[in-house]
């Protein structure tokens, strides 16, 4: 059975076409935008087109109106952060799954099999583990540097030659090597394959144990690691694989944290980490809500952990860097004219959302849902989703908002503006309840 996988993000598009091809045994052609996807309906049948609602070049309503020109018309399946009971374009019968957001996997995975019985192809065979193989993009592996398993080329569909040993280092040699070649794919064996996120979690994890990590380590694996978990949970929501990746990734910043980095580190990094706004934001947030919480002796592991598991995850359900910069109420007033209903929906929506995948985190505290729940919530009620007022508002949540504030101001302002004058612009707001005392114990930090 062949499929169209349409999806702009390159993270989340691997590795959904990992799973379909491991779990259902598919044949995948992969498409990050629009355009090539109507290329390549054009050129090629397919059995069933699968597509995210937003790419970067057009949207799964061009690709769904392009396909319906077709016939027979292929069965659609549409991947999109919007309610089915919200979205009248995909009501057609030709349409014939509609997954919403975050948890796609599982529900993909199930009308996938329901398709094939209905289509009456053969369910899914047993596979030899030592002789069915995988593919694996050539930009996952880079990303991460190393091998779980020996990689294989594959020359046909029956002869796989082995191109990299077990643990072997994948770097930006190999990676230009194979793109001259136009390899764009290898393989793993089968048994191997879900074995490569695990490996992820296990490299951080082993970060972490070192006695002393350099601010800029941690942060640059901190980053590249949430922004894996960032794409993925777009499509994938939070599998048990992401949940050992973000515990993984808590532990690398409070592992951190006991080398005393200076704030000044922190906020150079924020300034220069633009490129990739959410994961560098999350990162730096988690730091500095941790260090704004020591300031009042709050400095147990335990407040830590919620502190940064919180800021990991807070902005991670937003598909967009521009939307995680909208910080109130009133900003959102002001970018109303850029932003259609479903942009304004995510902003407003996200810290629940946010909050939700949280508690489905094994293990994870509920405090760190609370906070998430409260991040933008604002001690005279202006704030969102909840417009509580100060004395509703938790106290670890109050150090977030405060931190938040924080470094948003800096990240604004850079250097220009020292932490006196921050203190300066918020103190009116903040000038109440538990929000008092920790303006007064950054005021008292920086005399």
């Amino acid at each position: 059975m062949r499929v169209l996988l349409v999806e702009a993000h390159e993270d989340v598009l691997d590795l959904l076409a990992l799973h379909l091809e491991l779990e259902q045994q598919l044949e995948v052609i992969c498409s990050r935008g629009y355009e090539e996807a109507k290329k390549l309906i054009s050129l090629h049948k397919f059995d069933c087109v699968i597509s995210g609602r937003t790419l970067p070049d057009g949207t799964a309503t061009q690709l769904f109106s392009d396909l319906k020109k077709l016939s027979p018309v292929p069965p659609f399946i549409v991947c999109s952060s919007l309610a089915s009971d919200q979205d009248s374009e995909f009501k057609d019968p030709a349409v014939y799954a509609y997954i919403e957001k975050p948890w796609v996997l599982n529900q993909l995975l199930k009308s996938i099999s329901a398709l094939k019985e209905k289509l009456g192809q053969a369910p899914v065979k047993d596979f030899d583990p030592q002789q069915d193989f995988c593919r694996i993009s050539t930009r996952t592996l880079l990303k991460f540097g190393m091998t779980c398993s020996d990689v294989y080329i594959k020359l046909s569909d029956s002869r796989y030659v082995k191109v990299l040993r077990h643990d072997d280092v994948f770097d930006s040699t190999d990676f230009l090597r194979f793109q001259k070649k136009n390899t764009d794919y290898l393989y793993l064996k089968r048994a191997d394959a879900m074995r490569f996120i695990s490996k992820t979690s296990e490299y951080v994890s082993k970060l972490a144990e070192l006695q002393y990590i350099p601010l800029t380590g941690a942060f640059q694996a901190s980053e590249e690691t949430l922004e894996l978990i960032s794409s993925t949970n777009q499509q994938l929501g939070v599998t048990a694989e992401t949940q050992q990746l973000i515990n993984s990734t808590v532990s690398l910043v409070l592992s951190s944290l006991k080398t005393n980095p200076k704030l000044s580190e922190v906020f150079e990094r924020m300034i220069e980490g633009q490129e990739h706004y959410i994961s560098t934001h999350s990162v730096a947030l988690a730091y500095l809500a941790c260090s704004t919480a020591s300031l009042l002796g709050w400095v147990s592991n335990t407040t830590f952990y919620k502190l940064s598991l919180a800021a990991l995850i807070h902005d991670i359900t937003l598909s967009d860097s521009e939307l995680a910069k909208i910080d109130s109420v009133i900003e959102l007033g002001l970018q109303r004219t850029h932003l259609n209903d479903a942009m304004v929906a995510e902003v407003l929506d996200h810290p629940e959302k946010a909050a939700d995948l949280a508690s489905r985190i094994a293990g994870a505290p509920e405090e760190a849902a609370l906070i998430i729940r409260q991040h933008h919530e604002r001690p005279n009620g202006s704030g969102f989703p909840g417009r509580l007022t100060e004395t509703e508002i938790d106290p670890l949540s109050c150090v977030f908002i405060i931190s938040h504030e924080l470094l948003s101001f800096k990240t604004k302002f850079g250097n220009t503006r020292d932490l006196s004058s921050f203190i300066n612009e918020v103190s009116d707001e903040y000038s109440k309840g538990n929000f008092r005392k920790i303006i007064k114990a950054i005021a008292d930090a920086v005399i």
